[in-house]
């Protein structure tokens, strides 16, 4: 048998045994799935029925007795008894229920159990002297006759008594039956599975014992052609296998013998050696005891170009080959190790070879040198293109951190000798993240090679610029007579750059944050120089950008500060009592209160209460304002729905969003989980956003927008008028509210410009459909002034000061009062 049909048979025999088992599987669940059908669809609606009958009939005698209770009492006023008529559960309404009950289980027993009429006959007429029991309670008028109200309360509970009676009894015995069926499923399910087992096992051990005997008549003949074909490696020619099967493998085992057979009987000749060597890619040359030329194989004359140089036989090796000591050529050392070298000719690249080195021996008579040639032209190529690559950045062609410092250990390794000063400048472009995400990375990309010109523009030729990452570059100015020669540069610099770029139909205006150090008066370390330029850019940036700053050591000091914080920071938001949400009231101009704002604050267990101007910076900077926000909006959720608990339900929550926050892949799926993990509906949780973050990407914020408006909550816009935006621009979005700067509402009273922006924020909102709320109210006067232009709603200290939540409780409470 073909050993493609010996696998196929394993593989059949296993689908065989899967087909038994599925069977006895099928078998099984079908003999089950009877008993459970009828156990499920006739047993159990029979008894729910029965449960309705005697729920009904409970209902119907106590909603009668009550009602009569309350009659005779007289308590009840007309209007009162409409409104009972019009309820659901009026006597009139629970009797035409228990009919109803009534007869869906005469239905279903005639359906399913018609050799069991007899019991529903009971029922019915059981049945119908409770209702006449009841219709007579129900038409008695028990004022005045207190007896006969007893009488016929008596008879409706008899009537009750014995209809439940033979409720239960049929429920027994459905119950019973209902068991039964549940134990016989038991029972079959039991016995099925036993057998589905027995099956499984007795398939498994036909499976193992069928693959073991196949593995085995495959496994046995490899293994001896394995070891056949170890012997005949070591030289043993008269090595041969049994012939053990009449399959492809057997074949196999045949063509092994007679490949022996050849190999023992084969001479090696000249021409099969001339072949070989004919064939090989690599060149190769043979030269003699003198170092003469012999013979080259093909590859060889196409690499030398022999049909353009004349024939390479005849010639010495250093008429081929271009090496720096021709000594080399013939040298042990060339033998042992190879060398690398150009092939002589007019070829330009020049082609590069590497060439290894063999001896030809002869019994101990040396006969020469055969030497194999490699073509490493390319190779060699891209190591030097990886060598620019390692030192130099592509994009600018200048060179890049690495190569930077070590032009700068250099430089200043030389330093106290000649006595001048190296100054460092770290610059950081402002606004071109901006500029990269809005027009696209080639238009970055061009911004800073023209960036990189206008540096130039302003060194020296001695001076060295790298690009340090990204937007970040780095000067070294060398041998300056004093450091405040840095500060003149630094300065020309900043000028330069804030000149507007034209690149294609863009106008680009950038301006650069500029860190400088000096050297050696803040550090003769490389690092810690550029590290020292690197904390004053920072100061720069933070100071408003566009400008240059010197280096000081205080500066070191507040960026620890900023890492510790950061740190403690990470460590606070695993900790639920370190991070608190303070809340300050917002209410209309008419006295309501309609919500908090959500104010995170920071009570470390050492530091004590941390302002937010201190932990909001290294926040964002160490990338955790997500994670705050999100802290910030599930501990304001959590208090909204104790509010709601208290029964201030009309109240809403607003929350800041960062713009890490609102660049968040998954914003809509956290604010969703964390609104609906407290209890808490959705509309009635406020998400602020600030101007900055909407125009950053007006078209992919306002789809974010939309997505959120989606699911429910609020949006606003907070400190509105102190961004980049316009009211022009926000009717895009889908906002509900505009919240004022404090800086305006703060002068509104005396100052003309910030009441005419003021009345027109408020004018135009209302134009648009936007409510407005004016943030920082501090005084009668702001809240007159306000309440006359029509602004729909205050917060502010006049209102109340940002309240941790107990106060915000008691707050809240002394209102109510």
């Amino acid at each position: 048998m073909k050993l493609r049909a010996q696998i196929f048979s394993g593989y059949a025999l296993l689908a065989l045994l899967v087909a038994v088992v599925s069977v006895a599987g099928y078998i099984g669940l079908k003999a089950v799935s009877g008993s459970f059908n009828v156990a499920i669809n006739e047993t159990q609606p029979v008894l729910t029925a029965l449960h309705d009958i005697r729920l009904q009939a409970t209902h119907l005698a106590f909603t009668l007795a009550a009602r009569a209770a309350d009659a005779q009492e007289d308590a009840k006023g007309s209007a009162a008894r409409d409104e009972e008529r019009e309820s659901p559960n009026t006597p009139e309404g629970l009797r035409t229920r228990l009919t109803a009950a009534v007869s869906a289980y005469h239905g279903l027993v005639e359906r399913y159990f018609p050799d069991e009429l007899a019991k529903t006959e009971e029922i019915f007429r059981r049945t119908e002297h409770f209702l006449a029991a009841s219709d007579a309670l129900a038409a008695l008028d028990v004022r005045g006759q207190h007896a006969a109200f007893e009488a016929s309360i008596g008879r409706v509970a008899t009537s009750l008594d014995a209809l439940r009676d033979a409720v239960d009894e049929a429920a027994g015995e459905e119950e019973g039956e209902f068991a039964g069926l549940r134990e016989s499923i038991d029972t079959d399910l039991r016995r099925h599975l036993l057998a589905i087992l027995g099956t499984c096992v007795l398939s498994l051990i036909a499976a193992i014992a069928g693959g073991a005997a196949l593995a085995t008549h495959i496994s046995r003949p490899i293994h001896a052609l394995q070891e056949a074909a170890d012997q005949l490696g070591r030289g043993h020619l008269d090595t041969h296998v049994d012939v053990t099967t009449d399959n492809e493998l057997g074949t196999l085992q045949s063509r092994f013998n007679a490949m022996a057979e050849d190999l023992a009987h084969s001479l090696v000749s000249r021409d099969y050696v001339e072949a070989i060597i004919e064939s090989m890619a690599e060149g190769v040359v043979v030269v003699d005891a003198e170092g003469r030329i012999e013979r080259s194989n093909s590859a060889m004359k196409r690499l030398y170009d022999e049909a353009a140089q004349g024939p390479m036989l005849g010639r010495p090796l250093h008429e081929v080959f271009a090496v720096d000591d021709q000594k080399d050529l013939g040298s042990d050392r060339a033998s042992r190790r190879g060398f690398e070298c150009r092939l002589r000719g007019p070829q330009e690249p020049p082609t590069i070879v590497s060439v290894s080195v063999s001896p030809i021996t002869l019994a101990t008579d040396s006969r020469g040198r055969v030497l194999v040639v490699q073509d490493i032209t390319e190779r060699k190529r891209n190591e030097e293109r990886l060598s620019y690559l390692a030192s130099y950045d592509v994009l600018t062609g200048l060179p890049n951190r690495r190569m930077f410092l070590d032009h700068l250990r250099a430089t200043l390794a030389r330093l106290p000798w000649n006595g001048q000063h190296v100054g460092i400048m770290f610059c950081d472009l402002d606004r071109f993240k901006f500029v990269n995400d809005s027009l696209g990375h080639n238009i970055g990309d061009l911004l800073l090679q023209r960036i990189t010109e206008r540096i130039r523009e302003v060194l020296r030729p001695g001076d060295v610029v790298g690009r340090w990452a990204g937007d970040e570059f780095v000067v070294m100015l060398d041998e300056i007579a004093q450091p405040r020669d840095i500060d003149i540069v630094a300065e020309k610099l900043v000028e330069r750059l804030r000149q507007p770029v034209q690149i294609g139909p863009h106008e680009l205006h950038i301006t650069v944050s500029v860190g400088t150090a000096c050297a050696p008066t803040d550090s003769l370390d490389a690092e810690e120089l550029v590290k020292s330029a690197d904390l004053a850019m920072y100061t720069a940036k933070a100071a408003g950008k566009n400008n240059f700053i010197h280096y000081a050591p205080e500066m070191r000091t507040r960026t620890e500060m900023r890492l510790m914080l950061e740190h403690a920071l990470r460590s606070a938001l695993d900790v639920d009592d370190q991070l608190q949400a303070y809340y300050q009231a917002q209410q209309t101009f008419d006295g309501t209160v309609i919500g908090f704002e959500a104010l995170v604050r920071w009570q470390h267990p050492q530091m004590g209460l941390i302002s937010p101007a201190q932990f909001l910076p290294a926040a964002a900077e160490a990338g955790l304002m997500a994670a705050l926000d999100e802290s910030v909006l599930r501990m304001a959720c959590a208090e909204l729905r104790r509010w709601r608990e208290a029964g201030w339900r009309d109240l809403r929550v607003a929350v800041n969003l960062s713009n890490q926050s609102f660049r968040r892949s998954d914003l809509v799926e956290v604010v969703a989980r964390t609104v609906d993990a407290a209890g808490v509906p959705r509309d009635r949780v406020e998400l602020e956003l600030t101007e900055d973050i909407v125009m950053e990407n007006v078209g992919s914020a306002i789809e974010t927008m939309e997505r959120l408006c989606a699911l429910g909550v609020h949006l606003s816009i907070d400190d509105f008028g102190t961004g980049y935006s316009s009211l022009g621009q926000l009717k895009r979005c889908p906002i509900q509210l505009l919240k004022i700067d404090r800086s305006f509402v703060m002068d509104v009273t005396h100052d003309e410009s910030d009441r005419a922006i003021t009345n027109a924020i408020i004018a135009l909102a209302h134009k648009l459909g936007i409510k407005v709320l004016a943030e920082g109210v501090e005084t009668q006067e702001q809240l007159d002034v306000l309440r006359v232009w029509g602004c729909d709603a205050m917060q502010g200290y006049l209102l109340s000061k940002p309240l941790p939540a107990e106060a915000a409780n008691a707050w809240l409470a002394a209102r109510q009062g």
